[in-house]
């Protein structure tokens, strides 16, 4: 496990099928352990919290933050048969129907929070 350590200096979570306030909060509380770098995906969104901790605090912090319970279960089964290398792994572009779809960066607190369900007079399908 110490070649985790030494090996991992950010802690991911992907968050699926969450609100735009569950993700706010989720980052507002990311950001006890570190610096916080968000992305959103086409299913809902990425945090990076940029910190150096063993395999037993990552999995702690991200079942904490709520991560998504499949890739959480997985990445246990993974910590438990010494994959190290293959835990906690996040991708930056996903394939969709031939084509690579790219996760955008934001900024969460850079808009107001009314402009997250209207925009210009119309509800958005958030």
């Amino acid at each position: 496990m110490e070649r985790y350590a030494r090996y991992r200096k950010r802690v991911g979570i992907d968050l699926d099928s969450v609100s735009r306030l569950r993700f706010l909060i989720t980052y507002l509380n990311a950001r006890l352990f570190g610096k916080v770098k968000a992305y959103e995906t086409m299913h809902g969104y990425h945090l990076r919290i940029k910190t150096s901790v063993d395999l037993k605090t990552d999995l702690h912090i991200r079942h904490i933050l709520g991560d998504d319970p499949w890739r959480l279960g997985h990445d246990e089964y993974k910590a438990h048969l010494g994959l190290y290398d293959m835990v906690d792994t996040l991708f930056h572009a996903k394939m969709h129907k031939g084509r690579f779809v790219w996760e955008r960066r934001i900024n969460p607190l850079a808009e107001p929070f009314w402009l997250l369900w209207y925009k210009r007079g119309r509800r958005c399908r958030r």
